[in-house]
């Protein structure tokens, strides 16, 4: 029963984030007075979300946060023809090193 509640809980909350979005989105500061959150008696989206859902701060912060994050480059690096064999080579770790004590 408790791997229910918890599937329907991050079912939820995945259909949660897209509307915390767009309270986000809404409540730009630029929009002022404008503002959705403003407009419903709250300072900001964070206290919007915690005051409608009863969520705690940390969790309505977390929700809005995953809207302002960047979306992943499609690469690990920002040139994967030039970056790619230095960054492979520097994640090997140290060079072996010959019997004389130098770098191979």
């Amino acid at each position: 029963m408790n791997a229910a509640f918890g599937a329907l809980k991050r079912h939820v909350d995945a259909a949660f984030a897209s509307v915390a979005s767009e309270i986000a989105r809404q409540s730009r500061v630029e929009l002022g007075k404008d503002s959705i959150a403003k407009k419903q008696g709250f300072r900001s989206p964070v206290a919007l979300i915690q005051g409608t859902t009863g969520s705690s701060v940390g969790e309505a912060i977390r929700l809005v946060q995953v809207r302002e994050a960047p979306a992943p480059s499609a690469a690990p690096w920002p040139s994967a023809t030039a970056d790619a064999p230095a960054a492979v080579h520097r994640s090997r770790g140290p060079k072996p090193r010959s019997t004389d004590g130098e770098a191979c």
